[in-house]
């Protein structure tokens, strides 16, 4: 599912239905069958698929009502597995000071880093790197956090990143070979 700039038009939202709005954007959504669909979306159901986009990462997907509907249905598909973002460029972008200690009693460095991605928007997600010395444990990744619209707005989003987040971010990585977990 994608977000897409689309030509302006006036018409009924192909997603709420909403009368008489302008559409400028496009939810493109291309189904397990290949055959990919184009819906002109008001402002306020392009404000709630970045939102979905943002906080669902790859566990949500947008799928059509009933035939003849134009009524949205998201499915929570919460046994996908978490896929690594595919950032055009990737960076480190911020090491935080503190180090979490796993139930395991393994330390983990916090990491944050952030990718641009096609649209020039930047999209940031988390590493638990082991402290030295403890080679054959893996480095662990988030999925996405977050998508920011440059570089400053990801640096900032990780400065704010408090204890309570980091320890819901840790049970959300995954294991990663080294290379992978950067980007």
């Amino acid at each position: 599912m994608s977000l897409l700039p689309a030509v302006p038009r006036r018409a009924p939202c192909e997603l709420c239905g909403t009368e008489g709005g302008l559409l400028s954007q496009a939810v493109v959504i291309q189904r397990p069958d290949g055959i990919v669909l184009e819906r002109g979306t008001c402002d306020a159901c392009a404000r709630a698929v970045r939102r979905l986009e943002a906080v669902s990462g790859r566990l949500a997907e947008l799928v059509l009502g009933a035939p003849g509907s134009h009524v949205p249905v998201v499915e929570v598909k919460a046994s996908l597995p978490v896929a690594p973002p595919t950032p055009v460029h990737w960076e480190l972008i911020l090491q935080l000071s503190e180090v979490l200690v796993a139930p395991d009693g393994t330390p983990y460095l916090v990491e944050v880093h952030g990718g641009t991605m096609l649209q020039g928007r930047w999209m940031g997600w988390l590493v638990f790197r082991p402290e030295a010395g403890r080679a054959g444990t893996p480095w662990l990744r988030t999925d996405r956090e977050t998508t920011q619209p440059n570089r400053a707005a990801l640096q900032h989003w990780a400065g704010t990143l408090g204890a309570a987040y980091i320890q819901g971010a840790f049970r959300r990585a995954q294991p990663y070979a080294i290379a992978d977990a950067r980007g």
